[in-house]
């Protein structure tokens, strides 16, 4: 009796970690899939602005998507320095178009692209 609970305990553990390690994968493809995304997305922007640039950063994205997004955002645009948070000269805004954007009164729009799940916006201040 103890022998077949060990065998059944053991092919629920190796069900468990395969399971683990499916959704391990599907979330490192995403993850690739998503720079591939942002490293097309984000070429104009990229030929537009100097390696000196400083670019203030927003996102209509929910939490921990935002924060990735930001850092590979930084990743594909460097060596300009991008900064998460409105209020410099220049502004990039990545966002998903399914969701509502953000208004940014102070500034106006210079450049904008969409590509797969995400788009952006190049803004410039008004001043």
């Amino acid at each position: 009796m103890n022998e077949s609970k060990l065998k059944y305990a053991s092919m629920i553990a190796l069900l468990a970690v395969l399971v683990i390690l499916s959704f391990t994968l599907i979330k490192i493809r995403r993850t690739e899939n998503e720079m591939d995304v942002l490293t097309q997305l984000l070429a104009p922007v990229k030929q537009q602005i100097t390696p000196s640039s400083v670019i203030g950063y927003d996102s209509n994205l929910p939490g921990d998507r935002e924060r990735a997004v930001y850092f590979r955002t930084v990743s594909v645009l460097s060596p300009s320095l991008v900064v998460e948070a409105p209020g410099y000269d220049t502004l990039l805004t990545v966002t998903d178009p399914s969701l509502p954007e953000k208004s940014y009164d102070n500034y106006r729009s210079i450049q904008q692209g969409e590509y797969k799940s995400l788009s952006y916006r190049l803004f410039v201040s008004k001043k």
